[in-house]
């Protein structure tokens, strides 16, 4: 895990946070923080890009989780 997620915006630590506590599905993460398809997917490609996020799978059954170091 990273330790520290001070430099992501605010939305983006809130989707960090949530994978942090398992929630691994975009869907669940729309549910958990009210967000948007589309806002959800964008945070996730920038948590991705900037190396905190990793994606597994495809499709319906892609999940995300929080990158190991």
């Amino acid at each position: 895990m990273i330790a520290s997620i001070d430099g992501l915006s605010q939305n983006q630590q809130k989707v960090y946070r949530a994978l942090e506590y398992d929630v691994n599905a975009s869907s669940d993460l729309i549910e958990e923080n009210d967000f948007g398809k589309n806002k959800v997917l964008n945070l996730l490609e920038e948590l991705i890009d900037q190396g905190y996020v990793e994606k597994i799978g495809r499709g319906q059954g892609t999940r995300y989780q929080v990158k190991s170091i």
